[in-house]
């Protein structure tokens, strides 16, 4: 359970540095389909990663 809660924290952790990073790339590029793409390839590295916890937490219960 520890395991699993020091996982999730490294999580939101990453969670925050993507948005940050997606934040910054909105306010430094105006295209539109560049903003969207920088977005989306964000949640789509949180949702391999959240994923992977829950998969490698499955497995060791």
């Amino acid at each position: 359970m520890i395991y699993y809660l020091y996982l999730t924290k490294i999580l939101y952790y990453k969670i925050f540095i993507c948005i940050n990073k997606c934040r910054r790339m909105f306010l430094c590029i105006n295209k539109k389909y560049t903003t969207y793409y920088y977005t989306f390839f964000c949640l789509q590295t949180v949702l391999i990663f959240n994923e992977s916890i829950r998969n490698g937490f499955s497995h060791n219960t």
